[in-house]
């Protein structure tokens, strides 16, 4: 027997550095660090599947992907032998930035310095990274699926929890668990509110899902639910947050069954303390919330695709294949993603938009006048619809 510490970390590291400040022994499976009638074993670091991350862990740090093993052998409760466990840990936890967990008292240690989220900028204007997803129908509602989206956004960003939400600005209900918070979003959703006021927490600036009373085609046109959640795109540069976000936006795209879903960093939103204001500047996202029309010309950094639009939208080498069809696939540096790698039927893009920075006063005058009050269609459009008269 052993007295066990397990380390969660971000990074991937070197124990050789651990040499300058402490007696190591180098070995093929990792070191082992001598004590008097004891010795601590570390094993080299082993990648972990996020879901094989206890929730508890994965609260504490975002992007965690290794796992070392420590154990103080034989077994004992001798206590200064137990701080140079803990000490010797602490050390690689910080190297890897990592977390810590005691099987034997229960408790999560993260060492001095390391934090969840980094300190970012506070400038006027600001970047959103933001995930959308589209879907063609009210599963969610349905049967255990909104608690398990909840869950997913516990587990991968739980600040995109809400820590105040309700019908109306400014929202007035508290956060105390998700379970009241399934009941009460579920209720709203069902009622055919359509939406809620939800406030997460930053750096996660606001989240909206919206399901509409009905969806399908209507006057205006075909009206679609949606999923976003925006982000500080300074998140970015945090440790493990790129593959927080690249985690998020598949495990809720397994649960949503979306036919289309995309990732954009949108340039020049104005910082506030609640959600972020717009201004002429402000880069908008091509789909105008849940009218869907058709496929981006100019990709983002992720682009999601489902069915029905396999039959005219290929992602030549998908990260992730879901088993609700799904195919993902997310620049790794969240740069734009490459046209090359996509396929994309011409009659599906989305209709092209008049530069209206090159038009005169007069033009501009005349285009108001006569801009069509519906959305504008592809060529090729896959489900029913669009328009209802």
């Amino acid at each position: 027997m052993s007295y066990d510490l397990h380390i969660y970390t971000i990074e991937k590291q070197d124990f050789s550095d651990l040499k300058k400040n402490f007696q190591i022994e180098l070995t093929g499976d990792g070191f082992v660090y001598p004590l008097k009638n004891h010795q601590i074993v570390v094993y080299k670091q082993t990648p972990i599947e996020d879901e094989d991350i206890p929730l508890q862990i994965s609260k504490e740090l975002p992007g965690l992907r290794y796992l070392i093993e420590c154990h103080l052998e034989p077994y004992c409760d001798n206590e200064k032998h137990i701080k140079e466990l803990l000490k010797i840990s602490k050390a690689i936890a910080r190297k890897g930035i990592g977390v810590i967990e005691n099987p034997q008292t229960n408790e999560i240690t993260l060492p001095s310095g390391i934090k969840r989220t980094l300190k970012t900028e506070k400038t006027e204007y600001y970047s959103l990274l933001e995930l959308s997803w589209w879907f063609n129908d009210k599963g969610l509602l349905e049967g255990d699926n909104l608690m398990k989206l909840l869950n997913v956004l516990e587990k991968n960003m739980k600040e995109a929890l809400p820590r105040r939400y309700g019908e109306y600005e400014p929202p007035t209900e508290q956060f105390s668990d998700i379970k009241s918070f399934h009941d009460y979003l579920l209720n709203s959703l069902v009622k055919n509110r359509g939406a809620i006021t939800w406030y997460p927490t930053k750096p996660v600036d606001y989240v909206v899902l919206s399901i509409p009373n009905f969806i399908g085609p209507m006057r205006m046109g075909y009206r679609f639910g949606i999923l976003n959640v925006s982000i500080d795109s300074q998140t970015l540069a945090m440790p493990g947050w790129k593959t927080a976000i690249s985690r998020l936006f598949r495990d809720v795209s397994s649960i949503l069954n979306p036919f289309y879903g995309d990732i954009y960093i949108l340039d020049n939103y104005v910082r506030t303390n609640t959600v972020p204001f717009t201004t002429r500047t402000t880069e908008e996202h091509p789909i105008s919330s849940w009218w869907w029309n058709g496929i981006p010309r100019k990709f983002g950094c992720g682009l999601l695709i489902g069915n029905p639009l396999h039959d005219f939208v290929n992602i030549k080498n998908p990260g992730y294949q879901l088993n609700n069809g799904c195919k993902i696939v997310i620049d790794a540096e969240f740069n734009e993603l490459p046209a090359n790698g996509i396929d994309v039927n011409s009659d599906i893009y989305q209709p092209e938009k008049p530069k209206l920075n090159d038009l005169t006063p007069e033009q501009m005058h005349q285009y108001c006048l006569s801009m069509p009050h519906r959305t504008p269609y592809p060529k090729i459009w896959p489900f029913d619809g669009p328009y209802k008269e």
